[in-house]
């Protein structure tokens, strides 16, 4: 594992210099007055409502971003985003469009999260607040900059980000995107990521490199110039260059976070797969939901489809839903074997104790008649003995009288 740990933090940089034009300095901080928004599915982690591990993983980011100077902030649109996951799953809505993912799985396979969640809820702005994250509007984080990208550019935006996700999760990332970019173009465009006046840190990396992408195509924004739209992965990297490579255990946790997150089913892989087949077949599409009740289908799902929802196509879904068709009744036939297997094992398991029993009783009771028997024995010994004696002193007095009377 230190070994792995150590190629994680050369992944750690990797994902800067190969990413990033003009990657930090080290020991560089961010520029004073910096502000770092933060998504709704990263902020999912931070809370721990999702994958344990990735909460390890953000929350250390987290920590890391603060110790390099940034200010910390979310959008009202993310919180609200944030309630709308949390009520779904609370409500056990498990339909693949609104609750499946990380906060979904996390409550069914842990006991305490249902009620955390819960309590999280209704006070998630101060929840965040005391983790050093301020929730503001997006028209109040740029007021006076809306010229610099538009609200139509906004709704073009939401059209070309996101081709699976429902349309409230991609109105609120075109939301943040755009908020962060009014930010970005209202000043004249840097070099470094760390003297950016707003940066924007999401999980998804496909809405990360479509944001900048729109940004370059549509807003001409240079291509030499600092993207401020980043991934976990890549603002890890960033903080590990602006710590002077110090960043504590960042580069485990993100390994670990990593592995945790290969198992986790995704709510964008499923709701690709849905959407083709709620198009193709309504009663296919009735099929998959009804399976992604069941987590292991779930996980077959990001198997087949290498957990990346642009990987699913309509040629594709309906194969992928027969493939977990096929090995969910293979093992469901599996289990219904070795719970078969098991139960004749135990009957006959059962079968030789009851024999054992009964042999068991059988020999207690040879021993008892035969100690009966030799009982009785004795007894009939005695009486034959006690006769033969009778029989001698009776013999004995004949004799005598015999002799008298001859006399």
């Amino acid at each position: 594992f230190d070994i792995i740990s150590r190629i994680a933090s050369g992944a750690l940089v990797s994902e800067i210099v190969l990413n990033l034009r003009n990657p930090p300095k080290i020991g560089q901080k961010l520029s004073n007055g910096s502000v770092v928004y933060l998504d709704s599915p990263f902020l999912i982690d931070v809370l721990d409502l999702g994958d344990r591990e990735r909460h390890l993983y953000a929350f250390e980011l987290v920590k890391d971003l603060k110790q390099a100077g940034a200010i910390l902030r979310t959008f009202d649109h993310n919180v609200d985003e944030i309630n709308s996951i949390l009520g779904a799953t609370l409500e056990n809505r498990n339909d693949v469009n609104s609750a499946v993912g990380s906060v979904a799985y996390r409550l069914r396979t842990d006991s305490t999260a249902r009620s955390r969640a819960q309590s999280i809820k209704p006070k998630l702005r101060q929840r965040l607040l005391a983790m050093g994250v301020t929730s503001v509007r997006m028209s109040d984080s740029s007021r006076g900059k809306e010229k610099y990208f538009p609200d139509d550019q906004i709704l073009d935006l939401v059209a070309q980000i996101r081709p699976f996700g429902d349309i409230f999760s991609r109105e609120v990332d075109a939301q943040s995107i755009g908020g962060v970019a009014r930010q970005v173009l209202s000043v004249r465009s840097v070099a470094n990521i760390l003297s950016l006046p707003a940066i924007f840190i999401t999980k998804n990396a496909p809405l990360a490199r479509d944001a900048t992408k729109f940004l370059v195509d549509q807003c001409n924004y240079s291509n030499d110039a600092a993207a401020p739209f980043l991934t976990d992965r890549q603002a890890a990297g960033v903080m590990w260059l602006a710590l002077g490579g110090s960043a504590g255990s960042l580069a485990e946790r993100q390994l670990l976070a990593n592995c945790a997150s290969a198992l986790t089913p995704r709510r964008d892989v499923l709701s690709a797969v849905y959407k083709l087949l709620e198009e193709a077949d309504e009663n296919a599409a009735a099929e998959f939901e009804v399976l992604m009740t069941e987590d292991r289908c779930a996980h077959y799902v990001m198997e087949f489809a290498l957990g990346d929802a642009a990987l699913v196509t309509a040629d594709n879904a309906v194969e992928i839903l027969d493939q977990i068709k096929r090995i969910a009744i293979a093992d469901v036939t599996n289990e219904l074997e070795e719970k078969r297997e098991q139960e004749l094992a135990a009957e006959r398991e059962r079968a030789d104790e009851n024999l054992s029993k009964i042999q068991t009783e059988h020999a207690s009771k040879i021993d008892l008649i035969s100690s009966e028997t030799e009982k009785q024995k004795q007894v009939l010994r005695f009486e034959i003995e006690s006769r033969d004696e009778i029989l001698d002193k009776t013999k004995s007095e004949l004799e005598q009288r015999k002799e008298e009377i001859e006399q």
